[in-house]
């Protein structure tokens, strides 16, 4: 494929060259029952004017597969990294039927967001002796200068 023009350099088409990728939050444990959130880190998408957040989780059931379980999560923002807000149509929500799931939740004009992002998971688990392993990692795409 021949190169490409982009900001007076000539470059191949590669998508290591259009995102760049940073870890929302660490594994972390959540269960036995009800609902409990994961709040992740402070993502400063300066240059970047998209966003992904890819939720995961792995699920544990206490000799039998688990069951009722639905997990949610949220994009929000803030201007100084330091007072939240969530970003309207920024949610997504899943219902676990089987050992390993995603969830994704993106913002595709990010444009208009405020300079810092971070994303939310929330799991509710109903079935008794359930848990869930899960972590996030964000995605930052379409930077305003290339290569990132």
């Amino acid at each position: 494929m021949p190169p490409h023009r982009i900001g007076g350099k000539d470059m191949k088409r590669d998508l290591g060259n259009l995102i760049n990728t940073y870890p929302a939050f660490s594994p972390t444990t959540v269960g036995i029952t009800g609902a409990q959130s994961v709040t992740g880190a402070t993502i400063d998408r300066f240059g970047y004017e998209s966003i992904v957040f890819v939720f995961t989780n792995s699920t544990t059931a206490h000799g039998a597969q688990a069951t009722g379980i639905t997990i949610t999560g949220k994009i929000q923002e803030s201007v100084t990294g330091s007072s939240w807000a969530d970003i309207s149509g920024a949610t997504g929500y899943h219902n676990v039927t089987n050992t390993f799931s995603r969830l994704e939740v993106a913002v595709a004009d990010a444009t208009q967001l405020k300079r810092y992002v971070r994303g939310v998971l929330t799991a509710q688990i109903d079935g008794a002796g359930n848990f869930l392993v899960v972590d996030g990692i964000a995605i930052l795409g379409s930077p305003k200068v290339y290569p990132v």
